[in-house]
């Protein structure tokens, strides 16, 4: 700690501001804070890191921390670190010390990091965090004030920012509810009860010895002293020897619960491996035109060009069977009614396809990369800018996929653990099982013998006719019980037998497996190379692009090559996961020896004890009633721990008797006036008012509410000594009066914006005015809840996949909540209160209002009493409604910064004078994602949207040829369009003229490109036309390859283009000229002819 490492006295007012770098147990101002201690009035500030226990003010609370106040930074940085040999024998050291094998000190990973304790089991009062906590995608329990805690938290507020992987809160990372021990009559109890009581019946016959025969005698006295024994075995199980079948039990849960989470994982990374699929073929899609241009160009004869077409378009082939592949392997992941064994067996054959699929991918991109090194140099120097504007955003999208592919490698890392856990996991506990059930079949089948010696010997004996059938059929009914019981057992082992061989495969399989995940990550980091060869091979072609260095071109091949130099150490990547596989061990690890003699001395003493009955075979006759009724009590009793026994069994037998049977969850019986009264296991009067990110559990006051077994922070079992036959919990967790102000993130499932995933507990009064987004289950109070929820708000955006809901995501009890939300993403299972409920009754779902013109109230429908629409007004009325409901605000976001909030009346306008302008960003256009700011109705954020700025658009008309002639340079929309209309020439030697229009980008004047319909620039002038008078003024121009460019003013000119040689129509008007003049002159020698006839007509006369 940076004042102290442990405190069991009074820190106050102190100040530390440094840098503390741990393994366990780190706070700014102490590292433990033991029950007897105080830490009041201070203040932290710097820095800390450290895996487990790490925070601001103490790394581990169990006193009280009040009026304290933190801006350090905890565990922003991460450093992916190999373990040491020292950091093993601390660990070794560390379980010596304290003798917890499942303390978080002992785990690599970060967990239980909070703003102002890492763990607390006392109480955490007034105090505030404004420092950032958490790395993203990495720790777990991760809090705003406490990573985890079992205690008190009242009246705390955090401001910061809180990052991690799986269960992450504004307030609390996990929350564990307050547990309860409470003993029950178990099996063991009730044996414990019965040979107590068979005891005292051989005790009552020893007093009547004198009337029994000494073989009688003997025998009573010898049932006797082991009835003792049996009683002296079963205290060893249940009290010496607890602590050794609790762990046993937790380890055999533990292996369970790890493989189905390990198939969840796989199950993702298989998710993941198809996405990127996805991106690359969106990828080769987009590229697809842009190559098929670039193939084109090339002198090829045409078998050269197919080959070059058919190999790339095998790239998409191949990346489609890739994802057929995954699917087919989540399928069998996800498949939760087959055995781990049967999953494996289904799952090796795809595996190899699969790596199969992907060395015929590489396999193809290399071909295709090669030929393309081969053919390019024959590409002509005719790169036209058309060309550019489609090559650019299809390597655009090549880049996005080769990131793509970066971020999976970089996952594949992370989960190397998650799919160790899966195969380690699977090593088979057959041979254990199938010993003991072999040993309780000949225990049972002795007992049986036993039972039908001693019918005999009541049916030679002296006895009563009524009595000794009496006697005989009780114990006909104990043999035929344990004839089933032999039978069922006989299945059993028939069925582990087939485990048995099944799982000796597995060793074999696993080799198959770990072979084939290193050629898939070999092949994919070959892949993401050739990615990059691609790129070198068209940045060969610069010099035929115009103004290279202030392309698009260029842009975007400086895209790609940055994308291909990000990718992780994959070599580093496949080493730790072959590391991982290397460790893989496939004993199986059962009870401890203590344990197991104690079990086999149980059923050897109870085996004896039906042995020593029927010994009195030869011995019964003769003797008097008393003692024959005696000893029938002794067999009653006898035939009652044989269904005891029986019982056992079948209990064993039940799949269902698990966790949530043994822990009851007595939150929801605790009324709101009698809050006050509890302490432990309740966080209350919080405020988060920080942004909160993680992968799944993420919550705006609570991550998760359940309780954390150490050794698996990925998964938290439900309860604790799930398996133990002693005892059940009784359990409580309550979250009130908080409130969340700031939006929540989860990148998977499970996000909420007072509690993300709560297994258990009771949510009152708690409000939420932030967005939330996540996959499935998102809500506006809770994204999957098993417990209570009651009067509680939601006003805010919601976005995710399944299960996007105002209130509870699934739920199970709401009452008297309320919402007014939208919905902006969400495919199935929305709804204003529940996306799903266990049970649509008024006992748990009743009194829920919400305000909506579009949605319901649970999944698509609306109940009256239980989950209704109300009016606006009605809903501001309600006593339980928030001031915030008052009025409606609508925040702007741009890059995730709030530019400015604005508020406005239910159904009112936003005027144009409040709206801000979306900040500038470079090379981008921005516009809000909302438009029209009349009729709100609800909160909501709006948020910037930028698009890349087209610089060069083409005309909307092209040449006959089809080539584009005319391109303006500017700031464009993709929308955008150069409007071309032609006109007639007006001139001799006008070759064309054309209307153009050009789109709006906030500028005055353009540069445009045009091209000569003969291809030649020395030729042509190009003129601008008064629309008005029709005059031409000669435009200045410079020449860029083949093209000639110009600049204009304004958005709307005519363009003319002259060759300076008379057109078809000048020769044609000149030739009419000429005609013309001819024509004139004979006239005039007509006339003139004409004059002279009439002369000489008048000389006549």
């Amino acid at each position: 700690g940076g004042i102290a490492a442990i405190n069991a006295g009074t820190i106050s007012n102190c100040v530390f501001d440094g840098v503390l770098v741990g393994k366990y147990k780190v706070g700014g101002i102490a590292g433990q804070n033991e029950a007897s201690g105080k830490i009041q009035d201070c203040v932290s500030s710097g820095t800390a890191t450290a895996n487990t226990y790490t925070a601001g003010i103490v790394g581990y609370n169990s006193g009280i921390v009040s009026n304290c106040t933190s801006s350090m930074n905890i565990n922003t940085t991460y450093t992916d670190t190999v373990q040491s040999i020292d950091d093993f024998s601390n660990t070794i050291e560390n379980i010596i010390q304290t003798g917890d094998l499942n303390s978080t000190e002992n785990l690599s990973v970060i967990t239980d990091t909070g703003g102002i304790a890492g763990f607390n089991e006392g109480q955490i009062l007034f105090c505030e965090n404004d420092g950032a906590v958490g790395y993203s995608h990495v720790g777990y329990n991760t809090g705003g004030i406490a990573g985890r805690s079992s205690g008190f938290v009242r009246d705390c507020t955090n401001r910061g920012s809180i990052l991690g992987r799986k269960d992450v809160g504004g307030i609390i990372g996990q929350q564990e509810p307050y547990l309860a021990m409470e003993f029950s009559k178990d099996d063991l109890q009730d044996l414990d009860d019965q040979l107590s009581d068979l005891s005292d019946i051989l005790d009552s016959a020893l007093d009547e010895t004198d009337s029994m025969s000494s073989s009688v005698s003997n025998s009573v006295s010898n049932m006797t002293g082991i009835a003792k024994d049996a009683r002296n075995n079963i205290k060893t199980m249940t009290d010496t020897a607890s602590d050794d079948i609790d762990s046993a039990a937790s380890d055999y849960n533990n292996a369970v619960s790890q493989i189905n989470d390990a198939s969840d994982s796989a199950s993702d990374l298989s998710s993941q491996l198809s996405a990127y699929c996805d991106s690359l073929l969106n990828g080769l899609d987009n590229t697809g035109t842009a190559m098929n241009d670039f193939i084109s160009a090339a002198t090829l004869s045409e078998d050269e060009k197919n080959r070059l077409t058919n190999d790339y378009n095998s790239l998409s082939s191949g990346a489609n069977d890739l994802k057929s592949t995954l699917a087919a392997i989540s399928s069998i992941l996800t498949d939760t009614s087959k055995t781990a064994a049967e999953r494996m067996k289904e799952l090796t054959p795809y595996l190899s396809l699969l790596s199969q699929q992907s060395q015929n991918l590489v396999n193809t991109i290399n071909d295709f990369n090669n030929l393309l090194v081969t053919y390019g140099q024959s590409v002509e120097s005719n790169l036209d800018p058309e060309t550019q504007a489609k090559v650019a955003p299809a390597l655009d999208n090549l880049a996005q996929a080769s990131q793509s592919l970066a971020q999976t490698i970089s996952t594949i890392a992370q989960n190397s653990s998650d799919l160790a856990s899966l195969l380690q996991n699977l090593d088979s506990s057959a041979d254990a099982l199938t010993d003991s059930l072999s040993e309780i079949s000949t225990s049972v089948g002795t007992l049986t013998s036993a039972l039908s010696n001693f019918a005999q010997a009541v049916q030679a004996s002296s006895l009563d006719e009524g009595e000794k059938q009496q006697l005989i059929n009780d114990i006909n009914t104990q043999i035929q019980n344990l004839e089933d019981m032999q039978n069922t057992l006989s299945d059993l082992t028939k069925i582990l037998e087939e485990v048995k061989n099944d799982s000796s495969k597995l060793p074999d399989r696993v080799a198959q497996i770990r072979s084939d995940l290193s050629k898939i990550l070999t092949d994919f980091n070959t892949a993401q190379n050739s990615i990059s060869g691609i790129a070198s091979t068209l940045q060969g072609y610069a010099d035929h692009v115009p103004d290279y260095e202030n392309s698009d071109l260029k842009k975007s091949l400086d895209a790609l090559n940055q994308a291909a130099d990000n990718t992780p150490d994959v070599n580093g990547s496949i080493q730790e996961i072959l590391q991982a596989f290397d460790g893989i061990s496939f004993d199986f690890k059962g009870i401890s020896s203590g344990v197991r003699s104690a079990g086999n001395n149980l059923y050897g003493d109870l085996d004896s004890l039906i042995n020593e009955a029927a010994s009195l075979n030869s011995s019964l006759s003769g003797q008097t009633s008393e003692v024959v009724g005696t000893l029938k009590k002794a067999n009653d009793k006898i035939g009652e721990i044989t269904d005891t026994l029986k019982k056992a069994y079948d209990n064993q037998m039940d799949s269902k008797d698990n966790a949530k049977d043994k822990i009851e969850d007595t939150s929801a019986d605790i009324k709101d006036e009698d809050l006050e009264n509890y302490t432990d296991g309740r966080t209350t009067g919080c405020t988060n008012a920080g942004k909160i990110e993680a992968d799944n559990n993420v919550g705006g006051i609570v991550g998760t509410i359940g309780v954390e077994y150490d050794l698996d922070p990925e998964k938290d079992i439900e309860s604790i000594g799930q398996d133990s036959t002693d005892f059940s919990f009784l359990a409580r967790a309550i979250v009130d009066n908080c409130r969340n102000d700031e939006k929540v993130n989860a990148k998977n499932n499970y996000a909420g914006g007072t509690v993300g995933h709560m297994d258990i507990g009771l949510l009152s009064s708690d409000y939420n005015f932030a967005a939330i987004e996540g996959g499935d289950y998102v809500g506006g109070i809770v994204g999957y809840s098993t417990g209570t929820v009651r009067t509680s708000s939601a006003k805010c955006d919601l976005s995710g996949a399944k299960y996007v809901v105002g209130v509870a995501g699934y739920g199970v009890q709401i009452t008297g909540s309320s919402s007014m939300v939208s919905i902006l993403e969400g495919d199935q299972f929305t709804g204003a209160i529940a996306g799903d409920v266990k049970d649509v009754s008024k006992d748990d779902i009743r009194g829920n209002t919400f305000v909506s013109d579009s949605l319901n109230g649970i999944n698509g429908i609306s109940y009256k009493g239980l989950a209704e629409p109300v009016s606006y007004d009605k809903l501001t009325k309600e006593e339980s409604s928030q001031a915030e409901f008052a009025s409606l605000v609508l925040t702007f976001e741009a890059d995730d910064e709030t530019i400015a909030q604005v508020s406005v009346a239910y159904g009112g306008s936003v005027p144009d004078d409040e709206i801000p302008k979306v900040p500038a960003k470079a090379g981008f256009f921005g516009t809000w994602s909302r438009t029209d700011f009349s009729n709100i109705t609800s909160d909501e954020v709006v948020t910037a949207k930028y698009e890349r700025i087209m610089t060069l658009i083409p005309g909307d008309q092209t040449r006959a040829n089809g080539i584009t002639f005319l391109y303006a340079e500017g700031k464009y929309h993709d929308v955008d369009v150069l409007t071309l209309t032609r006109l007639s020439a007006e001139e001799d030697t006008e070759t064309e003229r054309w209307k153009v229009e050009v789109p709006d980008d906030g500028q005055e004047t353009h540069t445009f490109r045009f091209l000569a319909s003969d291809n030649s620039t020395s030729n042509t002038t190009l003129y601008l036309v008064d629309p008005d008078t029709g005059e031409r003024t000669e435009l200045t121009t410079d020449t860029m390859g083949d093209y000639l460019t110009f600049k204009v003013k304004g958005s709307e000119f005519i363009l003319s283009a002259d060759t300076g040689t008379k057109t078809g129509r000048a020769l044609l008007a000149a030739g009419c000229a000429t005609g013309g003049a001819a024509i004139v002159l004979l006239l005039l020698l007509i006339l003139r002819k004409k004059k002279k006839a009439k002369a000489k007509a008048k000389k006549k006369a």
